[in-house]
């Protein structure tokens, strides 16, 4: 009798890790559907990408616009999206408060995330308030022209 109930609690087990591992084992695994969305807010990627090496590895750059006030969550969820089954080996995205500003002639004024390893987790920095204000000044120039 113990050794049914060690068998039943090792196939529970195996059950409720292959259903919680993310695993291929779904009927519609590998049928070319795109990953799931990570992203929770509204983002505009800028037209183009910027290619680059890092070593042997090579690398895309992006610049997204999101909401100023997106957290390191929301904005790793846009990282996410972004650079889901690009092709690329590491990733650089430079998040801006305003599409205008996206245009690669400003520094980033919300947050740049950086992935060095394939497959790793990106390192995300937040803009200072300098960089902040900057990007303000440039989109009110921008505005006034």
């Amino acid at each position: 009798m113990k050794r049914i109930v060690a068998i039943a609690g090792a196939l529970a087990l195996c059950l409720v890790l292959g259903a919680c591992s993310g695993g291929d084992s779904s009927d519609n695994a590998g049928d070319g559907e795109a990953p799931e969305a990570q992203a929770t807010i509204e983002y505009a990627v800028a037209e183009g990408v910027d290619e680059y090496a890092q070593g042997d590895l090579r690398g895309a750059s992006y610049r997204v616009s999101v909401p100023s006030q997106a957290t390191e969550d929301e904005l790793e969820g846009v990282f996410a999206d972004v650079t889901a089954e690009d092709g690329f080996d590491v990733h650089t995205v430079w998040f801006y408060s305003d599409e205008r500003l996206a245009d690669g002639s400003e520094a980033f004024d919300v947050a740049s995330a950086v992935q060095d390893a394939p497959g790793g987790e990106p390192v995300l920095v937040l803009a200072s308030e300098e960089a902040k204000a900057a990007g303000q000044k440039a989109l009110a120039a921008k505005e006034d022209s």
